[in-house]
């Protein structure tokens, strides 16, 4: 059985006003409970169905690391370059040894502006792995380091509508993967 979600999970996380209670009810359009595809399926755009991914609760933290993962490791192994320094870090950061926030901060303040695609590349790999300090880890929020890390991923490509289709792509084939595993 897949995990459901009322409009008020998803109110208590405070989102934007396009999401308040009045619109969320009307998007549930009277169901009393949605699964995550469901919430897929609602008219809303493809960034929102990442940013609804990576809320608190949304999905199991092993799987938004997962997917975040996956949209990174994607970008990462698309990195075309003769800088050894970036070639290291690609190299050490898809093989698992170094994928650490100050690592990549460094590579994406150290290719600002030779290189801002990789620039941006890497900045989104530090956001996404970035402490949360001062942070309430029980507390919903709406602007997570995950799906910050996606829009940095989004300013790096050329076609944005793509890169969000891709990532909602890759967010479903997580969520099915859970639930298969369920089954």
């Amino acid at each position: 059985m897949a995990t459901t979600f009322t409009v008020y999970d998803l109110d208590a996380h405070k989102l934007c006003q396009e999401y308040s209670l009045d619109n969320l009810l009307k998007l549930w359009n009277g169901r009393k409970a949605l699964t995550l595809l469901d919430i897929f399926a609602l008219p809303i755009p493809d960034h929102d169905r990442i940013g609804v991914t990576f809320l608190k609760g949304m999905l199991e933290r092993k799987k938004q690391d997962a997917l975040i993962e996956a949209i990174l490791t994607r970008h990462i192994q698309g990195i075309v370059s003769k800088d050894l320094d970036i070639l290291s870090w690609k190299s050490r950061w898809l093989d698992g040894t170094d994928r650490s926030q100050e690592t990549a901060e460094y590579v994406a303040w150290q290719t600002e502006t030779r290189d801002p695609k990789v620039s941006l590349i890497a900045k989104a790999a530090a956001t996404a792995y970035e402490r949360q300090v001062g942070k309430d880890p029980d507390k919903p929020d709406p602007d997570t380091r995950e799906y910050r890390a996606c829009k940095h991923l989004i300013e790096a490509v050329d076609d944005e509508a793509t890169e969000w289709q891709t990532q909602v792509q890759e967010a479903r084939a997580i969520i099915n993967q859970i639930q298969e595993e369920r089954s």
